[in-house]
């Protein structure tokens, strides 16, 4: 099936959400609240257009899939992943969490892991994390061999709210980024979780 969607569109959302908001370049004079609010704003509407996006696909990739067979399913899942693809050609680690959103979510999850539940978030992080070293890629499927680490409640409560057609994943050290429906990473941020002391 083929897929049209408006890519340069999505490409100029994308590549400038704090220009469509409003915003200017990060001044010498802006405040930490200020700096903040504009990553937090830029983030909101990098994940807005990627959810557009995500929901174009789904429409064209499961039109007339009404099915519950497994295999109509599983072909579909598929089906929705190379859509995703097709439509996020080169597509890179950091469009979403650019520099000043992983800044943003490396101080969020550095106070989640220094108030009370640190010991306990790294636990339950480590019960999961039983893989060898994996190489993330941007726009590949996350690979069925490594497990779903458990989300500390804790440090899911510390991030921004993802819409329910997304999830944050952690391997390794990394926060990754998954559409949830097709399995895909749609990006990752390295060396996200503190290392232990």
């Amino acid at each position: 099936m083929r897929l049209c969607i408006p890519l340069l569109l999505l490409g100029a959302i994308i590549a400038a959400p704090g220009a469509a908001l409003g915003h200017s370049a990060a001044g010498a004079s802006e405040s930490p609240d200020d700096a903040d609010l504009r990553s937090a704003r830029d983030f909101a509407a990098r994940i807005g257009a990627l959810t557009a996006l995500q929901q174009s696909v789904v429409r064209a990739q499961s039109a007339g899939v009404a099915s519950s067979d497994p295999k109509k399913l599983a072909a579909n899942q598929t089906d929705i992943a190379a859509g995703l693809v097709a439509a996020r050609r080169g597509a890179n680690q950091g469009d979403i969490f650019t520099p000043d959103a992983a800044l943003r979510f490396r101080r969020l999850i550095h106070k989640a892991f220094h108030e009370g539940q640190g010991r306990a978030m790294r636990q339950t992080i480590r019960e999961d994390d039983h893989v060898r070293p994996v190489v993330l890629r941007v726009n590949e499927v996350y690979p069925e061999s490594i497990p779903t680490t458990t989300m500390p409640p804790t440090l899911l409560r510390a991030l921004p709210v993802l819409p329910a057609s997304l999830g944050y994943r952690i391997v390794g050290s990394a926060l990754v980024l998954v559409d949830v429906r097709s399995n895909l990473i749609v990006d990752f941020m390295p060396d996200a979780i503190p290392a232990d002391r």
